[in-house]
């Protein structure tokens, strides 16, 4: 089971966050599965996930980054800012 949090941000937002390096899930379906969340839907009602960011590029980016680097990216997803960090780690704002 995928470990999500939700967390208010001082700006009154919230935001969730999605640690995949804890599961066998991959950042795609980090990503997908906690967007899913935040819109109260079910994850195959969404998008195809590619349509927002090369999937590929992504994955091997994080799989080859080293966490210390503090490599994040960031791109819009169901009108969401989903950002993806080196260490797997996914947050949806």
């Amino acid at each position: 089971m995928m470990e999500t949090q939700q967390v208010q941000t001082a700006a009154s937002t919230d935001v969730t966050i999605v640690n995949s390096s804890l599961d066998d899930a991959t950042i795609t379906e980090s990503i997908v599965g906690a967007v899913a969340e935040r819109e109260g839907t079910d994850a195959l009602s969404l998008p195809p996930l590619y349509n927002a960011v090369d999937i590929d590029a992504l994955e091997a980016l994080v799989a080859h980054a080293d966490a210390s680097t503090g490599l994040s990216v960031t791109f819009r997803y169901v009108g969401w800012d989903v950002t993806v960090y080196a260490d797997g780690s996914v947050t949806v704002e």
